[in-house]
């Protein structure tokens, strides 16, 4: 197993960080929660959370509370691939959802 450089660490949620958004966003998918999109969203995918970065790792966002939001698979497949024409309007929300915390 290789390393991770520092960098590459930063850029990860660790655990801390990780329960931080779970309670904060109380343990919802964010944009379930706004009911985004939601006649597209699989039931299968709203059962499983992960941690979506609001500077994506690839522009150098950090694994910080700051810098995440709890979001469904569903929702974080039409943040991050954008193959749907959603990615735009998909960050405005989070945006949205980052001010409302006042970050």
């Amino acid at each position: 197993m290789t390393k991770k450089s520092k960098q590459a660490r930063a850029r990860e949620f660790n655990t801390t960080s990780r329960q931080s958004i779970k309670e904060r966003d109380q343990n919802q998918c964010i944009f379930c929660q706004m009911e985004y999109r939601m006649e597209e969203v699989e039931w299968t995918g709203q059962g499983t959370l992960s941690i979506m970065h609001y500077i994506p790792r690839s522009h150098g966002g950090l694994g910080i509370p700051q810098n995440g939001a709890l979001g469904c698979i569903s929702h974080h497949m039409m943040l991050d691939n954008g193959n749907k024409g959603y990615r735009a309007v998909s960050y405005t929300h989070l945006r949205a959802h980052e001010t409302s915390l006042h970050l």
